[in-house]
């Protein structure tokens, strides 16, 4: 009895294996995708490096890596490249939606996936490398960086044939670029996919090496899993934006002063300090330029000096030209740089701010004293009883007692200066 019941229990989980066995064969794969827009910035780096991490460890079929960039650093670029090239699952970089672009850094970025795509209308190229602001480097440091670039595009395309590579080595050297049919027939990419659907289809049975090993691709049907970024990510990478890292700096040092000239901490003090300290997150992931911020540091300098001077607007004018020059010069980013709307905005308002908010505090905070025994300082006095050296003064409807600072005697009806209180007596001396 206890055999036979042995042998069905067996037989009942044998039937169950084998019933399950073709839903778990069935069970779709999944692929992570993960979408980069804007500039190249440490933070990007750390999101795709976190989405490769994280696809790998749910065993998904591909990472599709959607892209629509101006380029960036190059240091940065390098790290996702090298972390691409480390990555154990195949990684898609698909230049998408139409009109996007991947330029100067987001080139080698396609390049270092295990499959590149684009979308119809989207470029691909100009990868020539270019000062802080955009313009041209010199010559003897523009062909050193160009021949270092070089040698790493080539590196990067040198398995996608002669005239890929021929093409990418342009890029740096020439900034040529290619819109999407260009760059399929040079083979610098795979394949021309309309949306996320038409790639799934177009990379299924595909064969791509990852790590050494060949490895098939399996995507018609798969499930799709976007990865945001997450909201500190997000932030930062707000934060990391040049024109808003200028204005929280801007605007945290007006709020200050605002707060230093009228004391109270209260709005303004709270306000321009958040404001500070989230500049300062930003200014720390940027490549500031300290020539720039020590200008527009002489610049507020400039508007406190003109608040205690009477220098008929020299210093403000002085104090404008030090903060348009500042904000100019205060990043060498590739990331992108402060228009000089913004600029010549935030000079203007911090002008305006000194002249009628903080100038207005500050001016009342060191005006003479207009209530209480310390107005009688500096005022005069006239004598009513004799002073050797002490008596009687008469001064602001009162008879006050006196005393002589240089202990000399003073006749009645003679008028005396108030030097300072101490009490109820006057220190005075002769006019």
């Amino acid at each position: 009895m206890f055999r036979r019941s042995l042998f069905c229990l067996l037989f009942l989980a044998s039937l169950l294996a084998w019933l399950q066995a073709p839903t778990l064969a069935a069970a779709p794969p999944s692929v992570t995708i993960l979408t980069v827009k804007g500039a190249i910035t440490p933070i990007l780096a750390n999101y795709i490096e976190r989405g490769l991490e994280d696809a790998e460890q749910r065993g998904d079929e591909a990472l599709i890596l959607k892209l629509d960039t101006p380029g960036g650093s190059v240091q940065v670029m390098e790290e996702i490249v090298q972390s691409l090239a480390a990555a154990r699952l195949p990684v898609v970089v698909y230049v998408a939606p139409s009109g996007a672009m991947a330029a100067s850094a987001g080139t080698f970025v396609v390049l270092g996936g295990h499959l590149a795509a684009m979308a119809p209308g989207t470029t691909l190229g100009a990868a020539s490398p270019v000062g802080a602001q955009g313009e041209n480097i010199g010559s003897t440091e523009e062909a050193k960086v160009k021949n270092v670039l070089a040698a790493q595009v080539r590196a990067l395309a040198q398995r996608r044939g002669e005239a890929a590579t021929t093409w990418a080595e342009r890029t740096v050297r020439e900034a040529v670029a290619a819109h999407a049919d260009e760059a399929l027939a040079l083979g610098v990419i795979d394949l021309i996919a309309v949306d996320q659907d038409d790639l799934l289809a177009q990379l299924d049975g595909r064969e791509v090496v990852v790590l050494g090993q060949p490895r098939v691709l399996h995507t018609v049907g798969a499930t799709v899993r976007p990865l945001a970024m997450n909201l500190g990510e997000q932030a930062v990478q707000v934060l990391v934006d040049p024109t808003i890292a200028y204005l929280l700096l801007i605007l945290g040092i007006n709020a200050l002063l605002i707060e230093l000239g009228n004391p109270g901490i209260g709005f303004a003090g709270a306000f321009g300090g958040i404001c500070l300290i989230l500049a300062l997150m930003g200014l720390g992931m940027l490549n500031v330029n300290f020539a720039g911020l020590a200008l527009i540091a002489l610049a507020f300098a400039l508007f406190v000096l003109d608040i205690k001077v009477q220098s008929h607007g020299i210093l403000i004018l002085g104090g404008l030209l030090a903060f348009v020059l500042g904000g100019a010069l205060l990043f060498n980013t590739a990331y992108g740089s402060v228009s000089w709307v913004v600029i010549l905005g935030t000079a203007g308002l911090s002008a305006l701010v000194f002249v009628f908010l903080v100038g207005a505090g500050w001016r009342a905070r060191f005006r003479p004293v207009a209530m209480g025994r310390e107005t009688l300082v500096g005022q005069l006095a006239q004598v009513r009883g004799r002073l050797q050296p002490a008596g009687q003064v008469f001064v602001n409807g009162s008879l006050w007692r006196a005393i002589t600072v240089d202990g000399q005697p003073v006749e009645p009806g003679q008028p005396v200066r108030v030097e300072r209180i101490d009490g109820l007596t006057l220190y005075v001396r002769r006019v």
